[in-house]
């Protein structure tokens, strides 16, 4: 949402999306409180603004609230040897989509295909 254009109101839907979207994982996010209230009045140029505003903080606040990726992949790898295969691949995506880059995300997908427990997932 944040890389996305004024024009047309791209942020705005991007962001109202987002918000829909992830809305369990961003009720628990306090610097969002405001923003989805915002919404929620139909002042969607206001709640943009202010996400823009505090986009660094809120980033922050979400991080402490996602499950560090590594234990999605440690979840896959579980699942896998507990005979429950089709648990690893939806975990696996969750940790590709947490890397930060393509090259990180790349180099990712490498080291799954490499681990012993995940190369058949």
């Amino acid at each position: 949402m944040k890389d996305q254009p004024w024009d047309d109101d791209a942020c705005i839907r991007a962001l109202e999306s987002a918000l829909a979207r992830h809305q369990q994982l961003l009720e628990g996010c306090s610097r969002l409180a405001d923003v989805r209230r915002q919404f929620a009045d139909q002042r969607r140029f206001s709640a943009t603004e202010r996400f823009l505003e505090s986009y660094s903080l809120v980033q922050a606040e979400l991080r402490v609230l996602r499950p560090d990726w590594r234990v999605y992949y440690d979840g896959a790898r579980y699942a896998v040897n507990a005979g429950r295969a089709e648990l690893a691949l939806p975990w696996i995506r969750l940790c590709h989509d947490a890397q930060p880059t393509l090259n990180a995300r790349r180099v990712f997908l490498l080291e799954a295909m490499a681990d012993r427990d995940l190369r058949y997932a």
